[in-house]
């Protein structure tokens, strides 16, 4: 077997310690590979990919921190967090461009005119963000890094795990402690994020499915056949909230100085009008779909 590469088949009843090695192995894995593709083609799907990958296993990290030396844990999420806003920097200046051109095809001519310099700007800036993204992922070569992680979190202690916890108990026990405390934490911020015109506590709730969907993701192997289903509301969720979020971040790109002052006006126009069709559809899934009837669909 591939050294780094787990085989092992999750069950309810799989002890933690094993678990935890497998669950983190495999994450580790994926963020490699992806780490890899971004180096080989530097597309948008494979910067996408690559920067999720990260933050799935930032959320993997923190999960189990109790499970291993809490010194590293943290140094290996810190290296992934550093990744994570090269990646996101890149990811925000391809958003901004591909909105804004969109969007100039539905303006006049006179605010078409006034967006292309910025759009013009963003060939050259992402070039140097490429560039920059480049070296630096080329300096921690990917096959040094899973080494180093291989060594870290391949053998959590068969005794008590340094937070205390017991590495024999069961990971369903785990997952159920871990899938409802994220449950509970997203319901207390739904009635917030009804409010019209609260921004930052829709942007709170999206942070919130963020890492809710990463768990999902990380305990899929113990879901039944409900799983999809429920996966895919929750990604709509997200989807919304994240575009609501993006809307309001390009609104303010456009009140800071993205254009002349005689057009923020009309743009700033246009972007409220997609906010506000986004935020009807993001209420009627509320009313159809709360998230107080979201749970994890745990198998038998």
């Amino acid at each position: 077997m591939k050294k780094g590469t787990s085989t092992l088949g999750l069950a309810g009843g799989t002890p933690l310690w094993q678990a935890a090695r497998h669950l983190l192995v495999r994450r580790g894995e994926e963020y490699v590979a992806c780490c890899t593709a971004t180096l080989g083609t530097f597309g948008l799907d494979e910067i996408h990919d690559f920067r999720v990958s990260s933050r799935r296993l930032r959320e993997a990290l923190a999960l189990f921190t109790p499970c291993y030396d809490r010194v590293a844990v943290r140094n290996c999420s810190r290296e992934v967090r550093k990744v994570t806003r090269r990646l996101g920097s890149l990811r925000n200046l391809d958003e901004s461009f591909l909105f804004f051109a969109a969007l100039s095809e539905n303006l006049d001519m006179s605010h078409r005119l006034a967006l292309t310099p910025f759009l013009m700007s963003r060939e050259a800036a992402r070039a140097s963000l490429l560039s920059q993204l480049e070296r630096f992922l080329g300096e921690r070569r990917p096959d040094r890094f899973l080494k180093r992680y291989w060594r870290r979190f391949s053998s959590p202690s068969l005794v008590n795990g340094p937070g205390g916890i017991d590495l024999f108990m069961p990971l369903r026990g785990f997952a159920e402690t871990a899938m409802n405390e994220g449950h509970e934490g997203l319901l207390t911020l739904v009635a917030p994020a009804r409010g019209v015109v609260d921004d930052e506590a829709r942007h709170r709730l999206r942070i919130a499915l963020k890492h809710y969907r990463y768990r999902f993701e990380l305990f899929e192997p113990l879901a039944d056949k409900r799983y999809g289903g429920v996966y895919r509301l929750i990604k709509q969720y997200q989807d919304t909230l994240g575009s609501l979020n993006d809307l309001s971040v390009f609104s303010d790109m456009v009140a800071a100085g993205l254009v002349s002052p005689p057009y923020v006006q009309g743009i700033c126009a246009a972007i409220e009008r997609k906010k506000q069709s986004l935020l009807k559809a993001f209420f009627r899934l509320l009313d159809r779909r709360p998230l107080d009837t979201v749970s994890f669909p745990f198998g038998e």
